[in-house]
């Protein structure tokens, strides 16, 4: 994996944000402790090392600077940040480091696709990410869930590897071209209300010169990256 060149910061997760149900809930801020807020408190707490308290207050502090053993699956590793909005690696990547897998997350609280406070910029963040997460533009593929496919309560978008054996199935969901990922949310929701869907996940993919941004009700990342290899055993040579 290439060097990430914003801040030059290397933490480990310490969650898998796995396609359980979270519906229906509150937003982060001012329940950090509860579980489906953990990437919300890892994002708040666990990247500024300077925090007052850093090892009581982060769940999952950074590697090196903490008394505790800094395992994969116990600390943080950041991609890049900005003030706005962090990626970090996912937990899947401790047991299953052949397939990249970040999460972008905004630092305010923001529930998730149906927050109508989603901010618009996070899917060029997280864009700008995949390149130096080792991933070309062609491998590279972001993901949002859908509401009842998602154990946080924080919008997350998950950088992964596209499965190119679903390429095909993908683009039989209901699509449409953006030049800009600034206008992502707003396609979406288009899209999404036209087909009659009132729960939806996004799948956004380079299409050329432009990028195609996919509407479904279902567990995105495991319907079309490669997430679910990590599940396979791993053949022994």
């Amino acid at each position: 994996m290439k060097e990430l060149a914003v801040a030059a910061v290397s933490l480990t997760v310490a969650l898998a944000v796995t396609a359980a149900t979270a519906t229906g809930a509150d937003k982060c801020s001012g329940r950090e402790g509860d579980a489906d807020c953990a990437v919300y408190l890892i994002a708040r707490k666990c990247v500024d090392t300077s925090t007052p308290e850093y090892c009581v207050v982060c769940p999952s502090p950074r590697a090196g600077y903490c008394p505790q053993q800094a395992a994969c699956e116990t600390t943080t590793e950041v991609w890049t940040g900005t003030a706005r909005y962090v990626v970090i690696r996912d937990r899947t990547m401790c047991s299953c480091p052949q397939v990249t897998h970040g999460l972008a997350i905004p630092t305010g609280a923001v529930t998730g696709v149906e927050d109508p406070d989603r901010p618009a910029s996070i899917w060029k963040f997280a864009w700008s990410a995949t390149e130096a997460a080792g991933l070309t533009e062609t491998q590279a593929v972001l993901v949002a869930n859908p509401p009842g496919h998602r154990s946080q309560n924080q919008l997350h978008v998950h950088i992964l590897p596209i499965d190119p054996s679903k390429a095909g199935s993908l683009e039989m969901t209901p699509v449409e071209e953006v030049s800009d990922l600034i206008n992502v949310w707003a396609v979406a929701d288009a899209l999404a209300a036209s087909k009659g869907l009132k729960s939806f996940g996004i799948v956004v993919h380079r299409a050329g010169a432009a990028w195609h941004v996919h509407v479904a009700d279902a567990p995105l990342t495991d319907a079309y990256t490669m997430l679910p290899d990590c599940s396979r055993p791993v053949r022994k040579h």
